[in-house]
């Protein structure tokens, strides 16, 4: 199906009444959009975008569902990003570019047995502090991502194709592993790379920047990267 402001194109259930996409901006989302219906195969049902769509989260209850096409912007407001959430047990892709409201925390979550597969990147210039969480698999397989700081406490991290690009600000930086309270295994493999960038900047009241494994657990929980 396609994800549009189309009169007519009324697929979206609001209460119990089927509607169109709604939204005033394509940096400000008036909606939260939820994917529910019968579980599907991979990728077996592909909403397609034909231009940037905005919402204020999205969440993912059944499997099956693949968005492809244009920007998705995950964003409430003009200054703030918006989360997506994978339930237990669910995959989905998002094969879209994705934007975010610059350097703002963005949850991602995905839950135990739940796969996120994304394929289309983030935009160059707007920089998500990524918060991922979750007993899930996030793979990234396309695209490039960037983000300056945050903390990847997803179980498993796949990065298999495109580039994640990581340069934190001064005296800050980015943990894999952040008080997760499970193991965390960040994998390079493929056509991924992992690129971590120093801040240029210097001088009075600047610090270094990290990445970092393992900060902040207590027993016997692991954060690697491989």
């Amino acid at each position: 199906g396609n994800w549009n402001l189309t009169a007519g194109n009324a697929v979206w259930n609001n209460a119990g009444t089927n509607v169109i996409w709604s939204q005033t901006s394509t940096t400000d989302g008036s909606n939260t959009a939820t994917f529910a219906g019968a579980d599907g195969t991979l990728d077996q049902y592909v909403v397609t975008l034909a231009a940037q769509m905005a919402a204020e989260s999205i969440t993912f209850n059944s499997s099956g569902y693949k968005i492809t096409g244009s920007t998705l912007a995950l964003m409430p407001t003009t200054t703030t990003s918006g989360s997506i959430t994978v339930a237990a047990n669910k995959t989905a892709t998002i094969n879209s570019i994705l934007r975010y409201a610059h350097n703002t925390a963005a949850n991602v979550s995905v839950g135990l047995g739940g796969t996120l597969n994304l394929g289309g990147g983030t935009t160059a210039s707007n920089n998500p502090q990524w918060q991922l969480s979750g007993a899930g698999t996030l793979n990234l397989t396309a695209g490039t991502y960037t983000n300056n700081i945050g903390n990847f406490n997803t179980a498993a991290i796949n990065l298999t194709g495109g580039t994640h690009a990581i340069t934190p600000g001064n005296s800050n930086g980015v943990n894999i592993g952040n008080a997760a309270g499970q193991n965390v295994n960040y994998t390079v493999s493929g056509a991924g790379t992992l690129s971590v960038n120093n801040n240029a900047s210097s001088g009075t009241g600047t610090g270094p920047s990290w990445l970092r494994l393992g900060f902040g657990d207590t027993g016997s929980n692991e954060a690697k990267l491989t």
